[in-house]
């Protein structure tokens, strides 16, 4: 098949911060389609991407009037043009912009799957205006859909449970559940003697560097459960830090103690520290899917604060607090950081959570069956009956 790909800055994936999931999911996907045959191809921003063949991927890439927004209108209408020369038998975007420009030029697409990943809800009148036209708009075969309108619909996944829910209560519309996943490691892990621990001897506690407040709750609790073990955070010891680093002593600011540059640890680094950890605990919802799935296949005990993000993946397989209940959370890490069995059950349950369901090769299989021209829903809507695809 002949795959392409709107929306992410470009490839290969850098330090995208603001469409990091899109950049990722792109090229996880891209990659895995075009090891097995297709033809995929990926339009990008100046100067993000470079034209040319990335792990047998076509780059094409096309300048936009603000480059750090994937999806501008000029940008749209370079790939418009381009599409009208070349046909595709899969259109896959991510932003409202495109799925409002393409959807209008039906006549481009008689023979094209559409599909529109939706990372976010609508934000502006626009958005808004563009989900409600796929309002009560059937989950079914393009070709049908496109019969009952004169408007080419796509049909829309979205990567997380609570987007799925409120699209479907707050605008009627129907998406495909599909995560997104992780890579596996390549590179062997960092021995955590490098950065002076001992394995099994510390926590590595997750929370966002400009909330002092959640990382005061996590320290808390954890000086409250009576552990001996060390808990370890990826942040610098200055400014309120300082004040915790006195009043808690087993606080470790690894980004103090080794000059990490730049100041977010690498995900190498990041998956070393976390693999030889007793635990994990995340204290916000700031942590990102693919580091929460990198340390639950990393075989450790996921300690999670109760959000729906956290609970769609993690699922039973962790133990969970609730927001700014520091006695619920230090009763969690008291049972088990005096428990190793405990541990390594919890451990185990996460990794095998993570492999079974959301490594990128299993996320990649439903979107071919998504991209398939026929597919049938059944109820739990992430497995589909899955055709065999043509690669030519």
């Amino acid at each position: 098949m002949k795959i392409a790909f709107l929306g992410p800055l470009g490839l290969p994936k850098l330090n995208h911060s603001d469409d990091s999931a899109v950049a990722a999911r792109v090229e996880a996907v891209a990659r895995e389609l075009a090891a097995e045959g297709h033809q995929v191809t990926v339009f990008g921003t100046l100067p993000y991407l470079s034209a040319g063949n990335y792990h047998g991927i076509e780059l094409r890439r096309y300048p936009s009037l603000d480059p750090t927004q994937p999806g501008g209108w000029t940008y749209l209408v370079f790939c418009l043009l381009y599409l009208l020369r070349h046909r595709f038998d899969v259109l896959h975007v991510h932003t409202f912009r495109a799925a409002f420009l393409l959807s209008r030029v039906p006549f481009l697409f008689r023979h094209t799957r559409l599909v529109w990943t939706v990372d976010e809800l609508p934000k502006n009148r626009f958005e808004k205006l563009v989900a409600a036209g796929y309002r009560s708009a059937p989950v079914l075969p393009a070709g049908a859909r496109r019969a009952r309108s004169r408007r080419a619909y796509f049909t829309i996944t979205t990567p997380s449970r609570a987007i799925q829910y409120r699209l479907l209560v707050e605008y009627g519309v129907k998406a495909i559940y599909i995560p997104d996943g992780y890579r596996l490691p390549v590179a062997p892990n960092i021995a955590v003697s490098t950065f002076g621990l001992k394995k099994n001897s510390y926590v590595v506690a997750l929370v966002n560097a400009t909330s002092p407040a959640a990382l005061r709750l996590v320290a808390r609790a954890h000086a409250r459960s009576k552990t001996r073990k060390k808990l370890v955070v990826f942040q610098t010891e200055e400014g309120a830090n300082k004040r915790l680093k006195k009043k808690f002593p087993l606080l470790v600011f690894l980004n103090s103690k080794f000059i990490i540059l730049p100041p977010e640890p690498t995900p190498r680094l990041r998956r070393s520290v976390i693999a030889g950890a007793a635990a994990v605990i995340l204290g916000d919802d700031s942590v990102s899917p693919a580091t929460l799935l990198e340390a639950m296949d990393s075989g450790r005990a996921v300690v999670a604060v109760n959000k729906p993000a956290y609970q769609e993946i993690v699922g039973v397989t962790g133990r969970y607090f609730a927001s700014q209940d520091s006695a619920e959370l230090a009763s969690i890490l008291g049972d088990i950081l005096s428990d190793p069995r405990q541990q390594a059950a919890w451990g185990k349950k996460a990794h095998k959570r993570a492999q079974r369901h959301f490594t990128w090769p299993r996320i990649v299989e439903e979107y071919q069956t998504l991209y398939a021209p026929l597919v049938r829903v059944v109820p739990l809507d992430s497995a589909y009956l899955v055709p065999t695809l043509s690669t030519r």
